[in-house]
């Protein structure tokens, strides 16, 4: 049965506070008398009978049947969002839930994949639709915990009376446990949601590319959509945890404190003051002690000065150039080698052609770089079968046999 609008927005301006009644009543489902109750505890003066309030009530559903004849109802779910979006008292979405909205989000591409590969428009288009809606479900849920979390700490900021420390200190490890370290695991770049995030967008330029959706606009928006919660989802819950752990560390240590205080009383109370001790007590040690210089002690520390006196510190010439290190410039030589050896092959001597350019390298600087070559991705060499010759470096004679350089 369709509901007039006008009609259900003039009886939810009139009747506000029954609305917060109703919308704080979360355990369990509400009798006909329990409705008749809430509407005369929130009546004010020229309203009408509580009979016919509460018909309205159910006419335009703002609370349903649990069960038809049984006498029993619940606050309709969408007008219970409407009114924690207003009065500021969402509730958090639990990491199970959004989990279940990232297996959705796979089984869908999985649809998607199937109908882009048949060429099924309708099914893509239908896959689609269920994405964007997955999608805005999500985005609603972070909202929700992130607005959640917030009032949360600052009650826990506000509130300084009725709440044990320990109770505090419970209730966010709950907090923490529960909802904020699961969370951030499944939205981390290398979480669950980033590698579904990422199959739904190539599926949905697949799709555009193959010509089986072709509302490019709709793409485009739905792309630019996956940037959002994934870049949304990720900063509300780091956000989270940077307003939660210093709370967490804080309660800790009250947590301590207040444990080893009950133990100390309960202490104190089960031996007495003359047998409790000094065992749950802080010791703290003062030792200070003030003497005059002795004459040895002046003695000493002028035969220091006298006979060692400060050396003048060294002096820095800023002007002189820099020799490039030898290291650096045998790795500029090794790097420079491939482009060299590419413009010269295919080569016959790998080795006889490295002496040859560079006659006063030592051995090992030689060798380095023919294995460099030898090992290139971009050039293949291999033993030409000729007899074995004779190589001669600075500091040592080589024999070995020659290597033809090529291009891979």
């Amino acid at each position: 049965m369709r509901i007039n609008p006008a009609e259900f927005f003039r009886f939810c301006s009139r009747r506000t506070a029954l609305l917060r009644e109703l919308a704080e009543h979360t355990e369990g489902d509400l009798s006909d008398s329990q409705l008749f109750d809430l509407v005369k505890r929130t009546a004010s003066e020229g309203d009408e009978q509580p009979e016919t309030v509460v018909k309205q009530l159910k006419k335009l559903r703002v609370v349903e049947p649990v069960e038809q004849g049984e006498g029993y109802y619940v606050v309709a779910g969408p007008l219970l969002q409407l009114l924690r979006y207003l009065l500021h008292t969402a509730k958090p979405a639990s990491p199970e839930t959004v989990q279940g909205y990232v297996k959705g989000l796979e089984e869908r591409c999985k649809l998607l994949g199937r109908a882009t590969e048949a060429e099924d428009v309708t099914h893509v288009e239908m896959a689609i639709g269920d994405i964007n809606q997955t999608l805005r479900c999500i985005y609603d849920d972070v909202v929700e915990t992130h607005q959640s979390i917030l009032t949360a700490v600052a009650e826990f900021k506000t509130n300084r009376t009725g709440v044990s420390v320990r109770q505090k200190f419970q209730r966010i490890v709950y907090w923490m446990e529960v909802y904020v370290v699961p969370m951030v695991h499944i939205i981390r770049v290398d979480g669950e949601m980033e590698a579904t995030f990422a199959e739904v967008e190539r599926l949905l330029r697949l799709a555009s590319d193959r010509t089986v959706f072709n509302d490019l606009g709709a793409v485009e928006r739905t792309v630019r959509f996956i940037r959002l919660v994934r870049r949304h989802a990720l900063r509300v819950f780091e956000q989270c945890r940077k307003e939660i752990q210093p709370l967490y560390r804080e309660l800790a240590r009250s947590n301590n404190i207040a444990a080893g205080a009950a133990v100390a009383l309960e202490r104190l109370r089960r031996d007495g003051l003359q047998h409790w001790g000094t065992e749950p007590l802080v010791a703290i040690y003062s030792l200070r002690q003030q003497y005059a210089v002795t004459d040895a002690a002046i003695r000493t520390v002028l035969e220091r000065v006298i006979l060692q006196p400060p050396e003048m510190p060294p002096v820095v010439d800023f002007n002189e150039a820099d020799e490039e290190p030898a290291g650096m410039r045998h790795s500029r030589w090794l790097d420079s080698l491939p482009e060299l050896a590419a413009a010269n092959v295919p080569m016959d001597d790998l080795l006889g052609w490295l002496i040859e350019r560079n006659p006063n390298l030592p051995t090992n600087e030689v060798l380095a770089g023919f294995a460099t070559l030898f090992f290139h991705d971009r050039l293949c060499g291999h033993f030409t079968g000729a007899d074995a010759r004779t190589y001669e470096t600075p500091d040592h004679v080589l024999r070995a046999h020659p290597v033809r350089l090529e291009r891979a």
